[in-house]
């Protein structure tokens, strides 16, 4: 019988020496996906150690390279009955220390899309490359610091993503990493039933983009006026000055299309058909 001190888990014939499981179980049981050398100093307490440990764990295929430094768990390979997979989204998510899933992804993950999307995009205030992983293409977006915000931790799902909030927000301010116009209809439709609108009006002031104010409130008004409440109407109109006009869809008007919405001082070279919506 082998010493504890020796072997302290043999799980999926992956033997865990003591440090390897110490730092692993750490992970764990703290719902930490990800980890770099200064977590496993953390852990660990000694440098070389550390090194050495996140080295043999990636070996063993307990952890996964996703950058320099920077681990993901394999959870192959995890004790706790989290994810039985290292999905795109997991991956996404670890390469990164200071962002979040976002757009199309995080409105699949939100369950406010049922399209899947096959590229992932990731919110960050630094510069990567794309990368990919099992057919899915993953960019990096770079954002200012400033509007690095409106995200959490999904434990259960090993990734950072954004609120529902957050994911409405970018959606309507990058259409073309939703989906496409029509798409952000039924993300907002149904985001209404899941957040409260004034928190979705609290992410696109904070967000400071005029254009996509604009865009949010026809969005609103038109999708779910049911929900769309005089004070939250109000709030962001405030944030829309004279002379702000803007455009949202074609280049060009066509016979059919929402026109101008004076309200909110948007050009809507859209028609009820291209956005699957009745025009009342």
């Amino acid at each position: 019988m082998p010493s504890s001190m020796s072997v302290l888990y043999d799980l999926s014939t992956k033997a865990l020496a003591p440090l390897e499981a110490r730092l692993v179980h750490s992970m764990e049981d703290n719902g930490l996906p990800v980890v770099d050398v200064d977590d496993a100093v953390d852990i660990i307490g000694d440098p070389s150690q550390a090194r050495a440990t996140l080295l043999q764990l990636e070996k063993k295929g307990w952890l996964d390279r996703v950058r320099r430094g920077r681990y993901i768990l394999n959870s192959r390979f995890r004790t706790d009955g989290r994810p039985a997979v290292l999905t795109p989204a997991m991956r996404a998510s670890g390469i990164v220390s200071d962002g979040y899933v976002g757009w199309l992804a995080a409105a699949a993950h939100h369950g406010l899309t049922s399209l899947e999307p096959t590229t992932l995009r990731v919110a960050t205030t630094r510069q990567h490359r794309p990368t990919g992983v099992d057919g899915v293409r993953i960019d990096f977006i770079k954002v200012k610091p400033e509007k690095l915000f409106g995200f959490q931790v999904d434990k259960s799902a090993g990734i950072a993503v954004s609120t529902i909030a957050r994911t409405v927000v970018d959606c309507v301010d990058r259409p073309k990493f939703a989906g496409g116009y029509a798409e952000i209809g039924v993300i907002v439709r149904a985001a209404c039933d899941r957040a409260d609108v004034s928190e979705i009006v609290d992410a696109a002031i904070r967000n400071a983009s005029v254009s996509t104010i604009q865009r949010l409130g026809f969005y609103l008004g038109t999708m779910r006026p049911d929900r769309f409440d005089e004070t939250s109407r109000s709030r962001l109109l405030a944030h829309i000055g004279k002379g702000s006009r803007a455009r949202m869809g074609n280049d060009d008007y066509r016979d059919g299309d929402f026109g101008y919405q004076k309200r909110w001082q948007l050009q809507v070279n859209l028609s009820p058909s291209d956005l699957r919506i009745a025009h009342e």
